[in-house]
């Protein structure tokens, strides 16, 4: 898989050789992807399955939250709560 730089703030964030790396399928629709800088995890809506998923690298993808109300969005406060 790779990726099309469109805007060079991109490689400042990821770098020039950082690989796109598919981590999981079997999703209907999925958006609002969160990721948690000091806990090192991937939240992300499946929102047809009204399903709230977490990734880690130690445990692969897992339910977080289902239902979750179609919540539509994800953001952390500044203490890291989800929002």
């Amino acid at each position: 898989m790779t990726a099309e730089i469109r805007d060079d703030l991109f490689r400042k964030v990821v770098g020039d050789e950082t690989a796109v790396e598919r981590l999981a399928t079997g999703f209907d629709f999925t958006e609002g992807p969160i990721w948690h800088p000091r806990e090192k995890h991937l939240t992300f809506s499946d929102m047809p399955g009204n399903h709230m998923r977490r990734w880690t690298a130690a445990g692969g993808v897992k339910t977080f939250r289902k239902p979750f109300n179609m919540a539509n969005g994800n953001a952390y406060d500044r203490a890291g709560r989800t929002l």
